[in-house]
């Protein structure tokens, strides 16, 4: 594959641009101000390479080592692999694309200059972190290392004042208005293909929009509303925001402190769960980068032919972005055929429901706001089971990283 380098002159090549765009974001978006590159050159000479990288791992991840699921490890055919590999690159390329309209286009109403040139590179650049991460789906022991991609909005926060001149007192509306609105196009789109795919009569994509009062002053405390119940309110996002960048300069945050040894959490993961699980397997590992650092433990429980695996991870500072998708109050449910996949916000948690009676299996997610995800997925189980697994261990992780 040839990479096409930006235009513009004295443009870092695509290794040492992803380097500075994550260890040194304040002076590289400096530098990407001031170079002139095309849309196209961006598409295919940066985020093409990166996102086939990410696929190819993918590829390797789900065809040789197998992909995870409520316990059990599948491998994906070949051909249906490289299908999926060359569908995500696709996409990943339209999202860039259509990431740099939605910059753009909000940019008036927060104070920002148009500029479409340097949205695109906004939305392809601040990316990068996010198609990195796609590598560690080559081996699905780590693939939870794959969460350093939440760097990407990270990346984009910084980058809104320098690319698009937004005020210091724009930048929080601007930025959960576009982080939002992408969170609702992607939980739209998600159901209209699951919708299509179950041929239900009237399955429409419909528009979505936003209000937003532009002319309302810093201080007050803005509510932003979307279709489909999903709001946000400003103080929320502002505190989430603020988490997120001091992390980012290495400082410490609220309910962020140091990463939890991964020891403290295998600890967390009982012998046995209730319903008569005993725990057969245990298993542990960490990393970071650019200041989120995460570590997770996870443990394989059986009973008879039920099998439960309950994960427990430390988000780091990412965890100030769960926050903020609180603060969103993001609902979703989607009802089949044999039962239905359901996120909503309870007590200022994310909670992810998926139930398949037909196949017995079960999947419920707790994400915390102080930065803990605990999950519980598995095979012949309810998810009454899964919920008390994910519940026996929720309320001492929490304990465990206000502590830490």
């Amino acid at each position: 594959m040839t990479v096409v380098e930006p235009a513009g002159g004295g443009a870092p090549g695509i290794v040492d641009r992803a380097k500075n765009i994550l260890f040194q974001p304040g002076s590289e978006w400096d530098r990407i101000k001031g170079e002139n590159t095309p849309l196209a050159s961006l598409l295919t000479g940066y985020i093409l390479p990166l996102a086939a990288l990410s696929a190819i791992c993918g590829v390797i991840g789900m065809s040789i080592f197998g992909y995870g699921m409520f316990g059990i490890s599948v491998k994906v055919p070949i051909v249906s692999a490289v299908v999926t590999g060359a569908v995500q690159v696709c996409l990943t390329m339209l999202g860039v694309f259509l990431l740099g309209l939605l910059i753009n286009a909000l940019a008036p109403s927060f104070g920002s200059t148009a500029d479409q040139g340097q949205a695109n590179k906004l939305a392809a650049y601040s990316m990068t972190a996010s198609l990195l991460a796609g590598v560690f789906t080559i081996f699905p022991p780590i693939a939870i290392l794959g969460i350093l991609g939440l760097y990407s909005l990270g990346l984009l926060y910084m980058g809104l004042p320098r690319l698009m001149n937004t005020p210091a007192d724009k930048r929080v509306g601007y930025f959960a208005t576009i982080l939002i609105i992408w969170i609702v196009g992607a939980l739209v789109i998600g159901w209209a293909i699951g919708a299509a795919r179950m041929a239900i009569p009237g399955a429409g994509l419909g528009g979505f929009a936003f209000n937003h009062p532009a002319a309302a002053p810093a201080t007050d405390d803005v509510t932003i509303k979307l279709p489909g119940g999903v709001t946000i309110n400003s103080g929320e996002a502002e505190k989430a925001a603020k988490q997120m960048e001091q992390a980012l300069a290495g400082a410490q945050v609220e309910g962020g402190g140091k990463a939890i040894d991964v020891a403290a959490l295998s600890a967390l993961l009982p012998a046995s769960l209730p319903g008569g699980f005993t725990r057969t397997e245990t298993s542990s590992g960490s990393g970071g980068m650019g200041g989120f650092n995460i570590g997770n433990a996870e443990a394989i429980y059986t009973r008879g032919d039920s099998r439960l695996t309950l994960t427990v991870t430390d988000t780091g500072a990412a965890g100030a972005l769960a926050g903020l998708a609180a603060a969103a109050n993001v609902q979703s449910s989607r009802q089949t055929a044999t039962g239905y996949e359901r996120t909503q916000t309870v007590n200022g948690r994310m909670v992810t429901e998926e139930v398949d009676t037909s196949a017995r299996t079960a999947h419920y997610q707790v994400m915390s706001t102080n930065r803990i995800m605990v999950s519980a997925q598995g095979s012949n189980v309810t998810i009454e089971e899964a919920q008390g697994a994910v519940n026996s261990v929720l309320g001492p992780a929490e304990a465990l990283a206000r502590a830490n």
